[in-house]
């Protein structure tokens, strides 16, 4: 049987506040609700959640979603990732990221902060936000309303 690594436990106890913080704050914003839900997630090495529609193929958080997670290395890095994530899951994962690319070319300027990746299959934006718990809620609910305007792009090309 699994059990959880001490640094895992530790990063729970240190960063659950924030995060809480995050998703009560996001769960209120006024364009939340509908089919928009979150995904809070507590594995072996770290936590943190995910946003995705309720047709994205995420039931088991293997499908299309934004994501940001913090470990014992983003602890350690003073950042962490804020990711829109294509998981295997998602049916025909190649074709949607081509059409990804396409739909996204009008927008791509809007999101130059992020790292743009249409070739990886899994990752294909990505931004690396410092690290503080004053901080993480305000970055996490800014970024995931920016995210959040690209629901419409990923709805067209399904």
């Amino acid at each position: 049987m699994p059990t959880l690594n001490p640094a895992t436990v530790e990063v729970y106890d240190n960063w659950s506040g924030p995060v809480t913080k995050a998703r009560n704050e996001l769960t209120g914003q006024a364009w939340f609700g509908g089919d928009w839900w979150i995904n809070q997630s507590f594995g072996s090495s770290g936590f943190g959640f995910q946003l995705s529609k309720t047709h994205w193929f995420n039931h088991r958080s293997r499908g299309i979603h934004f994501e940001f997670w913090i470990d014992s290395a983003e602890v350690a890095a003073g950042t962490f990732p804020i990711v829109l994530h294509f998981e295997p899951e998602t049916p025909d994962r190649d074709g949607l990221g081509r059409r990804f690319a396409g739909a996204f070319a009008d927008r791509q300027a809007e999101f130059a902060d992020y790292r743009i990746n249409h070739k990886a299959v899994c990752d294909k934006m990505v931004k690396e936000i410092k690290l503080t718990k004053a901080g993480l809620p305000k970055s996490v609910v800014a970024e995931f309303t920016r995210l959040a305007t690209l629901g419409d792009l990923i709805d067209g090309i399904l």
